[in-house]
């Protein structure tokens, strides 16, 4: 995956919150995997909604905010807050905001591969 500046950016302060939301006890990391990669199919479906989330004219208040209410009450708490850092952070192109949830989602189901002993099978 090649990613301009402010993707890698962006991807990396991605990265450290999932690895926060992940570190916690309550966090399964299975589900924050699933619940990702099904926010990045519907973006890849829904090209309105995947600029609107990407779109850094908007505040990254405003673009948290729409996360949220998109997505409150359908995901875990956990996905929510990679999302929120997702959302507010500046991606150099909608595709690259997929392709870098895409990479979050694996990492978490990678984890949870990990934990259960699986990741060799994987």
């Amino acid at each position: 995956m090649t990613l301009h500046a402010a993707s890698r950016e962006a991807l990396g302060l991605a990265e450290e919150r999932l690895g926060e939301v992940l570190a916690d006890a309550g966090a399964d990391a299975a589900t924050v995997g699933d619940e990702l990669l099904s926010v990045v199919d519907l973006l890849d479906r829904e090209i309105g909604l995947r600029r609107a989330v990407s779109n850094a004219s908007a505040t990254p208040e405003a673009r948290t905010e729409l996360v949220r209410r998109l997505f409150d009450g359908k995901l875990s708490e956990p996905a929510l807050k990679v999302l929120d850092a997702v959302a507010g952070s500046r991606w150099s192109s909608p595709r690259e905001l997929t392709d870098g949830l895409e990479s979050l989602g694996r990492s978490a189901l990678l984890t949870a591969a990990e934990k259960a002993g699986n990741v060799d099978t994987v």
